[in-house]
Parts: structure tokens; sequence; C-alpha cells
């Protein structure tokens, strides 16, 4: 993947920097693999949440950036307040959610979560993970052949199905959204748990999903 280092000056430049965000993950309990699979879960999640995942840097620890979705209209205060609030409210389910999924594949797991200034990006090098994100998947498939199962166990099945509510609250459905749901769940099981989920599109090739 491309590698971005980005300067101090880049940091203050409206004009170079295309996210509003950083959040990082510290491992404290060796959480994360050498071949990167479970961050690989991890970012699947980040990248379906209503903060979009733009860079990532994965040494010594994990930074993750992420840009506000939705409309956005310079000039209105009262709405860019809006706007922010329900940006800050969604980076704080998000770390939640790294949270909760890295004790579900480990209970043992110990991460931590927070939020450092956006000047923290200064001199790290970075990966475009927006336009590059199946590369990036590619490559942690192509790093090492780890046999996959699929015989998902029951309980494992409903924790993640609840866990899935979490990221995609029920009330929010809408059509075609049940494919974000599956290739999530597929790549949570892919990376986390070395499982390979077929969804019902895979099942029944000849029937379409809405």
């Amino acid at each position: 993947m491309t590698q971005i280092t980005f300067t101090k000056e880049d940091l203050s430049s409206p004009d170079v920097v295309n996210f509003d965000a950083v959040l990082r993950v510290k491992d404290l309990s060796g959480f994360f693999d050498r071949n990167n699979r479970r961050l690989g879960a991890m970012l699947s999640v980040v990248a379906n949440t209503e903060a979009h995942l733009m860079y990532i840097a994965m040494e010594p620890e994990v930074l993750i950036t992420m840009k506000k979705s939705g409309l956005f209209i310079p000039g209105d205060p009262m709405y860019e307040d809006s706007t922010q609030k329900c940006f800050n409210l969604e980076l704080v389910r998000v770390a939640l959610l790294l949270d909760k999924l890295a004790r579900m594949i480990d209970p043992e797991a110990v991460i931590e979560v927070d939020f450092p200034p956006m000047n923290y990006l200064a001199g790290k090098t970075l990966y475009p993970f927006f336009k590059e994100g199946q590369e990036f998947f590619k490559e942690i498939d192509n790093k090492v052949s780890v046999p996959l199962s699929e015989d998902i166990p029951r309980e494992l099945d409903r924790k993640l199905n609840a866990y899935i509510d979490f990221v995609f609250p029920p009330k929010n459905y809408m059509m075609g959204l049940c494919h974000w749901i599956w290739g999530m769940k597929k790549m949570i099981l892919r990376y986390g748990f070395n499982l390979d989920w077929k969804s019902p599109s895979e099942r029944n090739p000849g029937v379409i999903f809405d």
C-alpha cells in the first residue's frame, strides 16, 4: 500500500488534511497478531460506521483517522455544531465497539482506545485505507496461509449477531444494508476467528437480496 508521512505543516493545512479525528488503539495484552488479521477485523467494523475510515498506521500503535459522513453545509454554524456533536458521539461509539470486539475475539484482550490531538500524526507513516482497503485485506491474506474452518459455533454466531445489532441498529435498517452487514460479519469471522462464513447471497447465487 502507498505510504504517506504527514508533516506539521500538512496537518495545519485544510487543503491537505481531509479527515476530522484521530483514534488511537493501544494493545496492552498482545491482542494484535503480527499478520494484522485481528486488525483487519477491527477495520471492517470502523469502515461500517458513520465515521468514514480514511488512513491507518499500524506500528508501534494503531492509528485510525476518520472523516465526518453525511452532508456538510459550510457557513451554517448551527448545522456545523450539530454535525460535530453527532460525530463526537459516533467516535465514542466506535471506541466502545472496538473494545467489545477485541474482548469477543479474545476474552483476555486488553486494549485502550483514545483520541490524541491531530498534530500527533506529524512524522507518522500512514496508509490510505478509504481507496485501498481491498489491497490491505489481500495483503493480510498473502502474509500467511491460515486454514479456515466452515464450522461456526452456534454460541459465537449468536454473540456476533448481537454485536452486529450494536454496529447497525435495527431501527436504521434500509434496503441493501444486508450486504454491508454480511460483508462485515464475513470479515470478522475470517480475520478474528479463522472461520469461512458464507453469506446468504453466496449460498444462493441465483437469488437477489435487498
